[in-house]
């Protein structure tokens, strides 16, 4: 039921002339880029060349974040960001702000996310350039996705993808058609979610774009994991985490261990769960990431709930409060069902079915079919559990439809016909 609610700077679009030499390279790689921009940036300083200066901050911000050192980014993006100001450099401002709408964005302020990427938006468009244009498009369909308002962030990233086939730049291609996948797969096509993710994982393969593979995978996994494939989820969330330590993405990283634990927790390993869990938390904490840290507390207490049947609800409680503040609809809907599904483990139905209507609710108001069909799965066997025959029944062919159109194994399927056809309701 779950995707992860990790945000990644895994394949994020660059610019011509704006792409920062080794940032899709293995830690010592990146260590020469670091060590080349920092002696341009000290002849820079020495000639006074302020142009230069801010350039070179900016690509030492950039291999900050990659490496998930927020606190040096935002430092070197804002003093960019100044120096482009004062020399009128409006193409050096677009790209600061965007920059920092980006760590806005990696850190939950998405208000604040949307608003810088406008900022850049607007300049590219005054300024003409193409390119910039078709990045800002990317990240402010990023940031509509992650706020719920789906109609908006398809339409940015249709004129995204546009531009970028213009100007033939496939490693921008690539990534605009994940975000297009992701989009379909929250939508309930996963037939169009699939071909997508598999048109950009093969041209991230031929470009050797490590960072669109690792992304990629772990869209793929998701959707394989959807579709009730939890060997093939497996199989490419391990490689995309081998690939995210290879390039010392730590991001990339927690996100793949919640979601890594996230099969465990469904395959009843509860212990493997809860130990994923917290080596996610430990790195989003690290980070700063704190709707990650948010989301991924509530799995843990979940995972330690469904484990052992005397452990207390309290911080489950305050979990799921603190989770439920995230402002991703699609996350709202996941941590609803999760709660439900915990209580519905303690036989406490009632509570459970609560949590299940503002799950249905949500996922109907927003969209969100194959969410949807996973609660109404859900309401089926909870309903069921409680005597309300006809409810659960038609609970369970709702969700039968949707499984049957999608290509879904659902692990519940032959209970859910049970129930939907009226055969051993009560049991």
């Amino acid at each position: 039921m779950n995707k992860t609610s990790f945000t990644t700077s895994h394949n994020v679009p660059g610019e011509h002339g704006q792409s920062v030499a080794g940032l899709d390279q293995p830690p010592d790689t990146e260590a020469a880029a670091r060590q080349g921009f920092e002696e341009s940036l000290a002849l820079a300083r020495e000639l006074n060349r302020r142009d230069n200066i801010a350039a070179n901050l900016r690509r030492l911000a950039e291999l900050d974040q990659l490496q998930g050192d927020y606190a040096a980014a935002r430092r070197g993006f804002e003093e960019s960001l100044k120096i482009a100001r004062e020399l009128g450099r409006r193409d050096g401002v677009a790209v600061s702000v965007r920059k920092l709408a980006e760590l806005d964005q990696l850190e939950g302020d998405y208000a604040a996310a949307r608003r810088g990427f406008e900022e850049a938006l607007k300049i590219a468009r005054e300024l003409g350039r193409r390119d910039a244009i078709a990045v800002a498009l990317h990240c402010l369909a990023e940031s509509a996705q992650l706020s719920g308002d789906y109609a908006a962030a398809r339409e940015a990233l249709a004129e995204s993808l546009k531009i970028n086939r213009e100007l033939n730049r496939r490693d921008n291609v690539a990534a605009n058609l994940r975000r297009l996948a992701e989009l379909d797969q929250l939508q309930g096509n996963y037939a169009a979610a699939r071909r997508g993710f598999e048109e950009s994982l093969a041209i991230n393969r031929e470009l050797g774009r490590s960072d669109g593979i690792a992304a990629t995978l772990h869209s793929l996994a998701e959707l394989d994991r959807l579709q009730g494939d939890y060997a093939a989820a497996r199989g490419r969330l391990e490689e995309s985490l081998a690939i995210a330590r290879e390039l010392g993405r730590r991001d990339g990283i927690a996100g793949n261990l919640h979601s890594l634990a996230e099969l465990d927790r469904l395959q009843g390993n509860y212990a493997g769960a809860r130990r994923g869990f917290e080596d996610s938390l430990a790195v989003a904490r690290e980070l700063g990431l704190k709707r990650n840290v948010a989301v991924t507390a509530f799995y843990l207490e979940a995972a330690k709930a469904q484990a052992d049947a005397s452990h207390a609800l309290a911080g489950l409680a305050e979990a799921v409060r603190d989770a439920r503040r995230h402002p991703d609809p699609a996350v709202g809907v996941r941590v609803s069902l999760l709660m439900a599904q915990t209580l519905q483990q303690r036989s406490d139905l009632a509570e459970a079915q609560e949590w299940l209507d503002d799950a249905l609710a949500q996922g109907i108001r927003h969209g969100l079919r194959g969410l949807v069909a996973c609660v109404e799965a859900q309401r089926c066997l909870c309903l069921a559990a409680a005597g309300a025959k006809e409810q659960a029944a038609a609970a369970g062919r709702a969700a039968l439809r949707f499984f049957a159109e999608q290509q879904v194994c659902h692990p519940e399927a032959d209970r859910l016909r049970e129930i939907a056809s009226g055969v051993n309701a009560d049991d």
